[in-house]
């Protein structure tokens, strides 16, 4: 159904490779032969004196060549080291006809991206002939451009670069928007201007385009022809900021509310995706109209949220007046700080900066209660050590100010710049290391080695005064780990670059980025932090009170210092945005006074979304996240409603046995109660609260079904809930059926389920089909949110979000990974692939043309059905390869069922995959033999109330609905559909499940019942473990038998129950 097209070889070119200052020109399709002379070391015989099939692509500094072939390396061939481009004529021996072919005679030759692995350049400074033939161009295509930018490469490199500059400029400004890209020809082009794409270290050059509904960017050069305009609607903004670039106001900031192709560009390399675009402009003007057009045409379609990050507006002091009240995180505080202030994940020289909060990297445990564990957070990092503060006293006495233009400072060095945050990510990003060390890594013992050796280097190096980034404080842990592929090299002591070391206290990666998120939200933190914001943000960043607090950085860093558009020297311009850019810039400064401090610890941290938002591809905006968290938060502080906000403390042995690694669990170290309650709370209850508020201000309401309202429903016995004296908390009900009997048991013995959703659950699977049998759980609620507990293990797999609107089913396909590929049935039409595996959503196929509401699969057969009252039966690829982005195209099902006239509410199909039975709104029932060409093979019309929900039963012989009029019924497969069995529970009932010859049905008032149809005699104690309906049960099934029952429902939680036969 779905393709991934993997059989297309990846393109390793990116403008990564280009040099600093360089622009891309053009690229051909093209044959190369390298130099016959044996001095090429660096090439491998089976290809030296072959012809390489590839692109040839021209910038403005370098030739490239990029082989088809991954294990040839791509060649790069700087213009300054080009001695003569010339075409030649017809070369027998070189095989080479026609006016293709021409020669490069070079002196330096460097190889990048073999086998597309991120290693250090290789350099061959011996001169050699290359040989080209264009395959499909004529020659004076390339030479006429090639040989003009050898003559400008010639050139000393301030003239260079200024020449290049403006050519590419005036290439840029002469670019049209192709207006067949449109993906309506109707639309009209509201603004139409040159701009540029900005991520790391990469500046993307192109055409933005706003029409009444959509956003276009059509980049300059489609370097891997494969998207050539990028677009997203209007309505899946949700801010926009105007930003700095290299201290000049002429960016903007567009905040997504899911990840799209926009913000997919800033996660290549290894970055995560913050869920926005950046984008830069020729002038402030420019900037500025397309962000008045966009806010003005944003105006009713999307939420408040937009204004948290309005300079105008009183959003600042709303929420430092939550935060205060202990109502927001350290971190989200912080982190809102840094966007307020203009960082972004975009630009590597305004990387939001994050404190170093703690100073004890020795301990073999850490001590969240001890004052000495901390980090003195009134001081900047450059002010720790006294004998290196003098020195940088006595330096700062020794400078010149004549003029007060170039004004003295303490530290030459900034506390973020983006040298700084890639020593920080070197692991993760290596290519944006490369490229800002011009192909190399740095020296190996310069290199983020241990975590207590960079805290030593902060304290002791007069170079390094740098503080941390928001990775420290959430997951993942990547950048600590060392990919297979990725060689740093040995530092002098003979130790080769690989893990970070970390602290004695921390037992892994997770760990250690857990207790550092642990301290940066105790109390002592919490009870400094204003004066390290006070440093970074406010009132001690500029002027008398910075120069008291040991706080004066180099004039370049800070805003206003230097206006560049007086600059008229186009020479002396250029020289200072280079230097900008290398120094770092200060965050804009937000307060004037002291900052004031926290009245109110937060007990509720919010890590586990935060992890999740980082973690897992789909998820969701991370900056999204954080503003809607930010606006509820505070919207509920001012509002007094926090009660929500708080968990529930008789829950929190489970939230610990769930929500945090084994790890932490059981190394509390010297921590008090007090911190361990805070720990145990950084827990999975709050990780769709984003999500929600993404529901309910960006989303229109689907259409759902009916569902009656709960009726009174008549007191039952207090002895029907009795619980077990037992020490795992055994629930009865005790099956005393004629088969086996059984019982259920709590999986944990805290009396509350699993509040693991913040928004309804729909959805709920148990499963041991997965390479290590463990049992897992599958659950989806109606925020989007898919989660995968190891339910053996005690932990969190996967979350994910597939979506903004609500995942209504969920069905496991056969996967050749370790897990099976998880289908969701979702209220946007489609079906949504999702690999726990790999974290990422595989892709999405429109099934239908309303919700799907139920969703199904047996035997490679998906069978769906929707509201739009058809059930549609598809065939599945095995294993993860087909299951890929296809853009929302319908695909053509193996058949469609259309005999029902009111909306499918429910389904289930036979092991074979042939057998299929459906229920609807309007109490129908039809079984359908899919091989009939869409005939039923019975229809019946007996049901009282729809059929909200039905099972077979094991033997293939029986079908079991339950309806809303509280009944539940057994028909008879081979018979017509004829009712075997029936018995009102004299409630609705919303879901079923069935357990050898007893059906188990939850309903609306929250009650899980059974019934045995064939033993009216049986008793049966029902459960009523939850306080809304239930809304989907799942049995987890071992060796062919039923092993444990989950419980979904509309109060967020989850219960779940092991199956007991020693009887």
């Amino acid at each position: 159904m779905w393709s991934d097209g993997s059989a297309r070889a990846a393109r390793r070119f990116s403008y990564l490779l280009l040099q600093d200052g360089e622009h891309y020109i053009q690229d051909w399709i093209a044959t190369c032969k390298p130099p016959s002379a044996p001095r090429l070391r660096l090439h491998s015989s089976s290809w030296q004196q072959n012809w390489i099939k590839g692109r040839l692509r021209l910038c403005s500094k370098s030739i490239f060549f990029e082989p088809d072939a991954a294990s040839i390396p791509i060649l790069m061939l700087p213009l300054n080291k080009v001695s003569r481009i010339e075409q030649l004529a017809d070369r027998p021996e070189l095989e080479m006809k026609g006016n293709r072919g021409f020669m490069v005679e070079v002196s330096l030759l460097v190889t990048m991206k073999k086998n597309g692995v991120d290693a250090a350049y290789e350099f061959d400074k011996s001169e050699g002939t290359w040989w080209f033939i264009l395959d499909f161009a004529p020659v004076q295509q390339f030479l006429h451009q090639a040989q003009s930018l050898l003559s400008v490469n010639s050139l000393p490199p301030p003239e260079r670069d200024m020449i290049l500059r403006n050519t590419a400029a005036q290439k840029e400004a002469q670019a049209h928007f192709d207006i067949s890209r449109l993906e309506d020809y109707s639309e009209e082009i509201l603004f139409n201007f040159p701009a540029a794409q900005v991520t790391p270290l990469v500046r993307e050059p192109g055409r933005l385009v706003f029409t009444p509904n959509r956003l276009y960017f059509q980049p300059l050069h489609n370097l891997n022809n494969d998207t050539p305009v990028r677009s997203q609607k209007l309505s899946f903004i949700i801010a926009v900021a105007k930003r700095r670039h290299s201290l000049q106001h002429i960016g903007l900031e567009i905040f997504f509310k899911d990840v799209n192709m926009f913000t997919r560009q800033t996660s290549v390399g290894g970055f995560v995706d913050g869920g926005t675009a950046f984008f830069t402009f020729l002038s402030v003007q420019d900037r500025d109209d397309a962000r008045d057009l966009l806010v003005d045409k944003l105006k009713g379609q999307t939420s408040s949220i937009g204004s948290l990050l309005d300079k105008g507006s009183s959003w600042l002091d709303r929420v430092t007046a939550a935060w205060q009240a202990g109502h927001i995180s350290n971190y989200d505080y912080l982190m809102y700080l840094n966007l307020f202030a203009g960082r972004t994940r975009c630009d590597l020289a305004q990387w939001p900066v994050m404190p170093w909060v703690l100073k004890d990297y020795e301990s073999t445990t850490l001590n969240l209660k001890d004052p000495a564990s901390f980090r003195d957070l009134s001081k900047p990092i450059g002010a720790l050590n006294p004998s290196r503060l003098a020195i940088f006293h006595e330096r700062f006495q020794q400078m010149p100010c004549k003029d007060g233009s170039h004004p003295p400072f303490l530290y030459g060095t900034h506390y973020s710049a983006p040298g700084y945050v890639l020593y920080w990510l070197v692991r993760v990003a290596p290519a944006h290391m490369l490229r800002l060390q011009n192909g190399r890594f740095d020296t190996p013992d310069r290199l983020f080695f241990s975590i207590a050796e960079s805290w030593q280097s902060v304290l002791t190096n007069h170079a390094d005064v740098k503080e941390l980034i928001p990775e420290f404080y959430g997951l993942p842990s990547g950048f600590l780990v060392t990919r297979n592929d990725v060689n740093l090299g040995v530092r002098q002591n003979g130790v080769p670059v690989g893990d970070v070391t970390l602290p004695p206290w921390a037992k892994d990666p997770d760990d250690f980025l857990i207790k550092n998120r642990r301290a940066l939200e105790c109390k002592h933190v919490s009870m400094n932090i204003q004066e390290w914001i006070d440093l970074i943000f406010g009132y001690k960043q500029r002027g008398e009170a910075a120069l008291a607090a040991d706080n004066v950085f180099h004039y370049l860093t800070y805003e206003g210092a230097v206006d560049l558009d007086k600059i008229e020297d186009p020479f002396e311009r250029m020289s200072f945005e280079a230097q900008i850019n290398e120094f770092g810039q200060a965050p804009q400064q937000l307060f004037t006074g002291p900052h004031p401090s926290r009245s109110a610890v937060e007990t509720s941290a919010d890590f586990e979304e935060h992890r999740q938002a980082m973690v897992e591809s789909g998820t969701g905006s991370l900056c999204a996240a954080i503003l809607s968290r930010i606006m509820s938060k505070t919207a509920a502080f001012e509002a007094g409603t926090t009660e929500e906000m708080r968990v529930d403390e008789a829950a929190l042995s489970h939230t610990i046995s769930v929500g945090i690694p084994e790890s932490v669990k059981q190394d509390s170290g010297s921590d008090t109660e007090e911190d361990d309650i805070l720990s145990a709370k950084i827990e999975f209850k709050r990780e769709a609260e984003a999500s929600t508020f993404h529901q309910s201000a960006w989303s229109s309401t689907p259409r759902t079904p009916a569902w009656l309202p709960t009726p009174h429903t008549p007191q039952l016995d207090a002895n029907l809930f009795r619980r077990s004296k037992s020490p795992n908390f055994m629930l009865s009900p005790r099956m005393e059926c004629r088969e086996q009997p059984w019982t259920l048991k709590k999986l944990t013995d805290s009396q509350q389920p699993w509040k693991v959703h913040r928004e309804p659950i729909n959805a709920v699977l148990v499963s041991d089909d997965n390479a290590s049998e463990s049992s897992t759980l599958y659950s989806a609620s109606k925020d989007g949110l898919i989660k995968v507990y190891s339910l053996s293990e005690g932990f969190q797999v996967r979350a994910t979000k597939l979506g903004n609107l609500p995942i209504s089913s969920l069905a496991l396909a056969t996967s050749n990974d370790a897990y099976p590929t998880v289908l969701a049935g979702s209220y946007d039409n489609c079906v949504y692939a999702y690999s726990v595996d790999y974290g990422r959503s595989l892709g999405k196929v429109r099934v239908h043309d309303d919700s799907v509401s139920c969703l199904r699969v047996s035997n490679s057969k998906m069978v769906t059905g929707s509201w739009d009252a058809t059930v549609k039966v598809w065939t599945l690829d095995e294993g993860r390869g087909g299951w890929v982005h296809n853009s929302g195209a319908s695909n053509t099902p193996e058949i469609e069922l259309t005999e029902h006239e009111a909306g499918i509410w429910s389904l289930d199909v036979d092991s074979t995959g042939v057998v299929v039975a459906s229920g609807a709104e309007d109490g129908t029932v039809i079984l359908w033999d899919i091989r009939s060409n869409g005939i039923p093979i019975w229809t019946s019309n007996d049901l009282a109330g729809s059929a909200s929900s039905m099972r077979m039963s094991g033997d293939g012989h029986k079908l079991i609905v339950v309806s809303t009029s509280g009944f539940i019924y057994a028909m008879e497969l081979r018979r017509g559909g004829s009712i075997l069995s029936q018995k009102n529970c004299e409630t609705p009932l919303r879901s079923c499940e069935v357990i050898g010859d007893v059906a188990l049905a939850g309903s609306f008032s929250g009650e899980l019942l059974f019934w045995s149809w064939d033993n009216d005699a049986a008793t049966f104690q029902n459960l009523r473990n939850h306080s809304e309906a239930v809304t989907s049960i799942g049995v987890g099934r071992r060796h062919g038998m039923a092993a444990s029952v989950a419980t979904a429902s509309e109060d967020c939680t989850i219960q779940v129950y092991s199956i007991d036969r020693s009887m």
